[in-house]
């Protein structure tokens, strides 16, 4: 299997937000101006989204990672940080770290990992195949090949779930990319897993 392209790589930190800054230092403006302008970012909160209470949203950040620069988006929410790039979820978490870091720096307190209550991560990836699904199993075959007698259609497979006996959203899925001829096998990939 070969990753054609990342569509997604997202890493969620979950705690309460406010454990960040403890004290109530104010982060508007200065606090706030320099983390963007330390991470570039292009679109910013407005305003008045700053003392509502609701996420604040900064796209179109910039982050060196790995000695590349990755466009990232972040997400700051009542609820913990959330890291979103094309690149990685290594990448995105390895930007919350720094995130956090630079803006405990700024105010005088020190991110603790004991803060976090749980990470999340979400992948979705576009890959490349090395055979058909119906591959997979001698079973499938002859099913795809029954089915196809039967319709008088081409019928294989065209996804596959992983998943946990709690009936919970599936770990991993691979699905047949849309509109894609099935030679190609092409197929889109999400999984809430580390991207590596």
């Amino acid at each position: 299997m070969e990753v054609i392209k990342v569509q997604l790589a997202r890493t969620v930190w979950l705690f309460d937000i406010q454990e960040l800054n403890s004290t109530g230092i104010s982060l508007f403006p200065e606090v706030f101006n320099g983390f963007a302008k330390r991470y570039q970012f292009t679109t910013l909160p407005k305003p008045e989204e700053i003392h509502s209470g609701a996420g604040l949203i900064f796209k179109g950040g910039k982050f060196v990672y790995d000695s590349a620069v990755v466009d990232m988006d972040f997400d700051m929410r009542s609820d913990g940080l959330v890291a979103s790039c094309r690149h990685s979820t290594e990448a995105a978490h390895e930007f919350l770290l720094d995130a956090t870091t630079w803006l405990g720096q700024q105010i005088g307190v020190a991110y603790t990992p004991r803060l976090m209550r749980k990470r999340i991560y979400r992948d979705e990836l576009i890959v490349q195949m090395d055979a058909k699904l119906a591959m997979l199993s001698q079973k499938l075959q002859e099913f795809s090949e029954l089915l196809t007698i039967s319709s008088q259609k081409t019928i294989q497979p065209t996804g596959i779930l992983f998943g946990e006996d709690a009936g919970t959203a599936a770990i991993l899925t691979i699905d047949r990319r849309m509109s894609t001829p099935w030679e190609e096998n092409r197929y889109f990939s999400s999984a809430s897993l580390q991207t590596a």
